[in-house]
């Protein structure tokens, strides 16, 4: 599914009404009653009487909100709904102002206007008995500093400490650059309309929007397709088409086989979870390539991977002298990608290890961890050099390192870093984190929609790595195989935050819950 901005989606619009002669009242109307349907199934577990308030804009925004209340008043009348219209009547227009008619015509009773804080504030006792608010006062159109009494009702919201689903986009922030000026409504939910607005997704956007439903309201497919778009939000009846079939006349090797350097003193750990991982994603084989001492810690965890000793530094890392093993290992057992970094640990010889493997492995490579710090260290143009496709999955700190900016710096602007990464060095790059994203060597752009806060625990990106190694040596594309592997471990993330709840998520459990998401 594509991702727009602001002006995109605004054109989207205007070609379906003007091109297409779809009524933007039908727009509306469709838009309203997906949110009145969300609204009431967000409210349907509360016991007694439930209570709804809609703060309304001037703008198609409020008119949304207008099409929502007279949605829920029609067919749930046991919801206490009432409508906080934030504008004098005189100020609607077109077809808000069409919808604030047809409720004032239906449930006159439910319409409270305020123009003053003070107003605003007569309705606090009113407000704190309400079990869920609805925003819908700005659009994706607004840009700048809410002001006056729009910005008194906005603080208002967020005083109140109440459930919010927003309608499009939280009011007050930026649709198109995902930027908050002032202040912008805190929502739990927001319902977009059509496609993802890129300011829901970069900078503030993730910390206002809460979780995202995209919602389809009859944009024709031509109008959808009436603007291009470098961004694409990943989407799991995509994803899951591109898993490699399983003949009935499979054997091991049909399914690929990846070759796992990792774990050094201390962290053996991640080679363990690593490995784990990629067999749970359906690869053939996995062989681990582990110091040698380490082996039978290795070993006796990993009941279904072959364990190599190798060569170590007297620090217990994978030494220099492992590469001509590595190489000879690869094309012995015919391996199809090569993973290398989880708990690689650092040493010098250990870095020039790293560097050799890339300029000279014969097979895709997962770059991850200690292998990403490794070459930061020494020389990350090294990565332009592999013979074979690269994907790398670098947190923010790491990409820090590999590119010379600082961590704000991305964290400002993700999408351009990405993009800047894979650009540079012509890799895949998957940048970690909330709304984690992929950059190809195209420089398009994939977010990712699953995961939450349980992902911030150790391990998880060894996970993480295991999962994008399984996938390339089962056959996928590094882009298709970087895009399904982390919609995947998101997803499994999501079950255990439903089931177990994300303070208490370890990165063994999403191993556990990957056959739910796969199968």
């Amino acid at each position: 599914m594509k991702v727009v901005s602001a002006s995109q989606m605004a054109d989207i619009d205007r070609y379906a009404i003007e091109k297409m002669g779809i009524p933007g009242l039908q727009l509306m109307e469709s838009a309203g009653s997906v949110v009145a349907h969300i609204a009431e199934r967000y409210t349907r577990k509360i016991y007694g009487q439930r209570r709804i308030m809609l703060f309304v804009g001037k703008g198609n925004n409020g008119g949304d909100a207008l099409v929502a209340a007279r949605h829920l008043i029609k067919k749930h009348p046991e919801i206490d709904t009432r409508v906080v219209v934030l504008v004098s009547p005189d100020e609607l227009k077109g077809d808000g102002l069409e919808n604030y008619r047809k409720l004032t015509d239906l449930a006159p009773d439910s319409i409270i206007h305020t123009e003053t804080l003070e107003q605003l504030l007569e309705l606090k006792p009113l407000a704190q008995k309400t079990h869920l608010l609805v925003d819908g006062i700005f659009g994706t159109g607004f840009h700048g500093s809410p002001q006056g009494h729009i910005g008194e009702s906005i603080f208002f919201i967020n005083s109140l400490r109440k459930p919010v689903i927003a309608i499009d986009i939280p009011s007050g922030l930026n649709g198109s650059t995902g930027e908050v000026e002032k202040m912008a409504v805190k929502a739990d939910l927001t319902v977009t309309f059509g496609l993802p607005k890129t300011g829901l997704l970069f900078r503030d956007g993730p910390h206002y929007a809460g979780r995202i439903t995209v919602a389809d309201i009859g944009f024709p497919d031509e109008a959808i397709e009436s603007v291009a778009s470098n961004i694409s939000y990943l989407e799991w009846k995509h994803l899951r088409s591109l898993l490699p079939e399983r003949p009935i006349d499979a054997h091991k090797g049909t399914f690929g086989h990846l070759f796992v350097l990792a774990g050094s003193v201390g962290l053996t750990g991640a080679a363990i979870l690593a490995c784990s991982a990629a067999m749970r994603a359906g690869c053939g084989m996995v062989t681990l390539g582990c110091p040698e001492s380490l082996n039978t810690i290795c070993e006796s965890n990993l009941i279904e991977v072959v364990t190599v000793p190798l060569p170590q530094t007297d620090a217990r890392t994978l030494d220099y002298a492992s590469a001509d093993s590595v190489f000879s290992i690869i094309n012995k057992r015919k391996c199809s990608a090569l993973l290398v970094g989880p708990g690689l640990g650092r040493h010098e010889r250990t870095t020039k290890l790293v560097g050799d493997i890339v300029k000279h492995s014969p097979v895709p490579l997962i770059i991850d961890a200690d292998a990403l710090n490794a070459l930061a260290e020494s020389s990350p143009d090294i990565l332009s050099q592999a013979q074979k496709p690269v994907v790398i999955t670098p947190h923010p700190a790491e990409l820090s390192r590999l590119i010379g900016v600082s961590v704000q710096d991305i964290q400002h602007d993700r999408p351009k870093y990405a993009i800047q990464c894979s650009s540079l060095f012509n890799v895949v790059t998957i940048l970690k984190g909330h709304n984690t994203i992929i950059c190809d060597t195209d420089l398009n752009l994939y977010v990712n929609p699953t995961g939450n806060n349980g992902l911030a625990t150790a391990g998880t990106g060894d996970v993480l790595a295991g999962l994008t190694g399984s996938f390339i040596a089962q056959g996928l594309s590094p882009v298709n195989a970087a895009c399904t592997a982390v919609y995947a471990h998101g997803k499994a993330a999501d079950l255990l935050g439903h089931f177990i709840g994300a303070r208490s998520m370890i990165a063994s459990d999403l191993i556990k819950y990957l056959p739910d998401v796969l199968r």
